[in-house]
């Protein structure tokens, strides 16, 4: 029972990097690189601009943020070595317990959770 419990916090936190994944990926417009005519000019433009906002931003921010980067890449190697040493049983739960919840709308899906405990 103790081993299911691991389990289930295992593949809640798997769903949540998954899910806080997915929102960063969905929420963005397709970005596709455009190189018609003209689209050199405007992507320079754009890289000028930002880099004008980085020269107003301060040092420590930027630092605090490149922390931040360096540690949730630490954490996604983590959660990826975590979850290689997974049976192939429990890698095939997951496989299919991600199959139902993409079935479900996001605010529904925390409810297999529920139900996973409950069994």
């Amino acid at each position: 029972m103790k081993k299911f419990g691991f389990l289930v916090a295992l593949a809640c936190l798997g769903m949540s990097l998954n899910v806080y994944a997915a929102t960063n990926t969905e929420d963005k417009q397709d970005t596709t690189a455009d190189y018609s005519a003209g689209a050199e000019e405007k992507y320079q433009k754009v890289i000028s601009d930002y880099k004008k906002y980085l020269s107003t931003v301060n040092k420590d921010v930027i630092n605090e943020v490149t922390t931040f980067r360096v540690e949730v890449e630490k954490l996604n190697k983590q959660k990826q070595d975590l979850y290689h040493r997974l049976s192939q049983e429990a890698q095939s739960y997951l496989a299919t317990e991600r199959e139902f919840k993409r079935k479900l709308p996001r605010n529904q899906r925390a409810s297999l959770n529920q139900a996973a405990t409950n069994e």
